[in-house]
């Protein structure tokens, strides 16, 4: 980020116009890749553990420090939870806010590379992703795998199949083809998240052998979804100059 910042500076000098933009981009750009993990750590004040089952009392302590008791929790959910707003006004607020006051614009094109694959009234999807991963991110701080595992791959996958719903509404890419892949990618992750659900839950009656199964499932799955998507992405950049399919 501090290169980026060093590079536009350099390359802007004397340009205040250009300048501004440049830095608003590179904003946007470092917000995709750290307002995640800012979101999860401002979530982290709210989960807690015990270390005692329902008919022994014992006590309560917070999930990212086990030298806190869970009474004191409030004072730092206070603290942190206007962070989190901040985070998320930050990143997807002020993504939709550049990109709805630059359509039509001559400076919409410092946004092209967030744009210019999408309908133009998808214009602002990249903004939802940058949503979901964030709420993803909170997801996971507020119910730690080692903990909670049936309720992180319960709100995940609440989470996901919303997503995927939405996408299959809306249809934000110009081309069929990437809304068809993009289509197909959701649900497989969908899929693993049902399977995985089953796997860690204690209402169904697995045997070990079936469990294996279905995790060894879930990975074959994974793995043939991401060998195509690396079928495609060679096959479009290396093998087919026309770029046939991902013409209008």
């Amino acid at each position: 980020m501090v290169l980026g910042f060093i590079c536009i500076v350099r390359r802007c000098r004397g340009e205040d116009s250009c300048l501004a933009e440049d830095l608003k981009t590179l904003g946007v750009v470092s917000g995709n890749q750290y307002l995640p993990g800012i979101a999860a750590a401002c979530a982290l004040a709210v989960p807690c553990f015990h270390t005692q089952t329902g008919k022994v009392s014992g006590e309560s302590w917070m999930s990212y420090s086990r030298s806190e008791s869970c009474g004191k929790r409030m004072p730092y959910v206070a603290v942190r939870a206007p962070v989190l707003a901040l985070a998320f006004a930050a990143g997807p607020g002020l993504w939709f806010w550049l990109l709805r006051r630059r359509a039509g614009e001559r400076r919409e094109q410092f946004f092209k590379f967030l744009t210019a694959s999408y309908r133009p009234e998808s214009a602002a999807w990249e903004v939802n992703r940058l949503a979901r991963n964030m709420a993803l991110k909170c997801v996971v701080a507020v119910s730690p795998v080692s903990y909670a595992p049936g309720l992180q791959l319960t709100l995940a996958q609440c989470l996901m199949f919303s997503f995927t719903a939405w996408h299959m509404r809306s249809l934000p890419y110009k081309l069929d083809l990437l809304n068809s892949v993009e289509a197909v990618s959701l649900w497989v992750l969908n899929l693993c998240l049902m399977a995985s659900s089953l796997a860690v839950s204690n209402s169904w009656h697995l045997t070990p052998e079936f469990r294996i199964q279905l995790m060894v499932g879930v990975y074959v799955v994974l793995a043939i979804n991401a060998f195509g998507l690396g079928l495609l992405f060679v096959w479009s950049k290396f093998l087919d100059d026309d770029h046939r399919l991902f013409k209008q």
